[in-house]
């Protein structure tokens, strides 16, 4: 958590996955830090799913209607989690931190195959 909050005044919303292993790395003295940032590196620039997070988030769901289509990430189990993780986030804040006076409705098309994810489950849950 210090890690996040030291990058986020150095960043700001220009924070990449990259910045963040890169610091778990450089720490000495807690090695959760660097299995953590070795686990992200898969994520980064360099790594097999780094074009998936190297860029600006463009999602929006300022529009009455958003579709997101995610069958391409339907073979790829780690980086679905991590994408619906991140998108669930996104969901979440604008849901319940958004515009109260605008209605808001979220449809899961097979959300049947998304709660056997744990994380994911939660939320279907809940919201």
């Amino acid at each position: 958590k210090q890690v996040l909050s030291r990058l986020w005044e150095e960043k700001g919303k220009e924070m990449k996955v990259d910045d963040i292993a890169e610091r778990c790395l450089e720490e000495e003295n807690d090695q959760r830090l660097k299995d953590i940032g070795q686990q992200l590196y898969a994520f980064t620039s360099k790594g097999s799913y780094g074009k998936y997070f190297s860029r600006k988030n463009n999602v929006s769901f300022q529009n009455q209607f958003t579709v997101l289509e995610l069958d391409e990430l339907q073979g790829r189990k780690h980086l679905r989690q991590v994408v619906l993780l991140q998108l669930i986030y996104q969901i979440q804040q604008e849901v319940f931190l958004g515009e109260r006076n605008r209605k808001k409705v979220v449809i899961v098309d097979e959300a049947w195959d998304l709660l056997k994810e744990g994380e994911v489950s939660v939320f279907m849950e809940h919201a």
